[in-house]
């Protein structure tokens, strides 16, 4: 019995083109946000060198994120929406998506909630004080209501709640009821109007990242509706130029990819605009859906593919591994994890954490993500055939 269902393909579209390399994109970006956090959160004195840049800029991979979701889901359902929108299409494509993504994030919010009332437990029932009190700061009440209405980075709280990674889950829950309207209007555009609308995106991006405070593509419970928008019309517009045929032959080449990853990179690796890393992430998609040489033997490897089946799961479970750690080192030790380590614990630390997100996330896709997500399907779409028949785990961040 493997550990998790046989992954169907993530990015296949009712013509039957499967794009199997966008899998592992997905999986080694969900990686790099657990491993962003780790250290930020727990293991601050952890450097990775002269790759420690990457790691600290590592927030910018949820903007990868939302490019391949708009890739993926345009390569999936754009036939279904070409000629207009209908109600039943409508209802049963924001159905899918909606069972792609609550199971999973509403059993990890069940979780956190679970470990709150648990410190509740052991600070009433042994009078053990608590740094902060439960259900307070992150964690409020009234934000668990938000949160499962999937409306928490909607601008309505003062920072990001509970399950963090999750707002961007919320972001592309926004973008997802306006989805079919965004393909209806994209096949009735002119090339013109396209590379227009791509060049506003970059701009409006630009735009919202100068009215940040810090001036960093660092915006979630706010703006990241927005955030998530803009990444997302680019990755349709890629999708558009895939699926037309009209990508350069120069760009199926291996050394296109290394390049296409090396201008998303080097802008985090210098500590440039953000908004530098976006042209690389947007030719990194690209590049990786046209290759069929050895970058897309990589990417389909049998390893590579099981990490971008677990990616959704990796990317919100990741945050519940951190906190259980971090809750019962403080237990236990009195003080919060990683405070007091040395280097080499740290790498040690990290080695675990992330082997306990891997555990997690395999035992929470086979129990929770993939029977939820058919149970809701069954449910939310009837007997409405749609493409995401064939798609299995992609989008989001982390996921699809």
């Amino acid at each position: 019995m493997p550990l998790i269902d046989p992954p169907s393909p993530a990015s296949k579209s009712s013509s039957g083109d499967y794009i199997g390399s966008l899998d592992a994109l997905r999986g080694i970006a969900a990686l790099m946000v657990a491993i962003l956090h780790f250290k930020l959160f727990l293991l601050t004195d952890l450097d990775f060198g002269w790759f420690d840049n990457i790691v600290v800029n590592g927030y910018l991979w949820v903007d990868f994120f939302f490019i391949l979701s708009g890739f993926v889901l345009t390569h999936v359902y754009r036939d279904s929406f070409t000629n207009g929108i209908g109600a039943k299409p409508y209802r049963a494509f924001v159905g899918a998506r909606l069972a792609r993504i609550y199971p999973l994030h509403v059993a990890t919010l069940a979780l956190l909630a679970t470990m709150e009332l648990g410190k509740l437990a052991v600070m009433l029932m042994l009078n053990h004080p608590m740094e902060q009190p439960p259900f307070s700061g992150r964690n409020v009440v009234d934000a668990i209501f938000t949160n499962l209405l999937l409306i928490h980075s909607w601008n309505l709280h003062e920072g990001v709640t509970w399950n963090v990674p999750s707002w961007s889950i919320s972001a592309e829950w926004a973008v997802y009821l306006i989805c079919p309207m965004l393909l209806a209007l994209l096949a009735r555009c002119s090339w013109i109007a396209k590379l227009a609308l791509a060049a506003a995106c970059v701009a409006a991006t630009c735009v919202t990242i100068i009215g940040h405070p810090d001036g960093l593509l660092t915006i979630t419970y706010d703006l990241g509706v927005l955030r998530c928008l803009f990444g997302f019309v680019i990755g349709m517009l890629l999708n558009d130029a895939y699926r037309l045929g009209q990508v350069p032959a120069v760009l199926r080449w291996n050394w296109a990819f290394l390049a296409a990853m090396g201008a998303a990179l080097v802008p985090m690796a210098f500590d440039l605009y953000d908004v530098a890393a976006i042209p690389g992430f947007a030719a990194t998609v690209l590049t990786a859906a046209v290759n069929r040489d050895a970058v897309n033997r990589m990417l389909t490897s049998s390893l590579l593919t099981r990490i971008g089946a677990l990616s959704y799961s990796i990317y919100l479970c990741h945050w519940v591994v951190l906190q259980a750690a971090n809750q019962a080192w403080k237990l236990i030790y009195r003080e919060p994890l990683g405070e007091s380590f040395s280097s080499g614990q740290s790498v040690i630390a990290l080695v675990v954490l992330m082997a306990g997100t891997l555990g997690l996330a395999s035992a929470m896709s086979r129990m929770v993500e993939m029977p939820g997500r058919r149970w809701l399907r069954a449910r939310l779409c009837g007997h409405e055939v749609m493409p995401e028949k064939h798609v299995s785990r992609f989008a989001v961040p982390g996921i699809r």
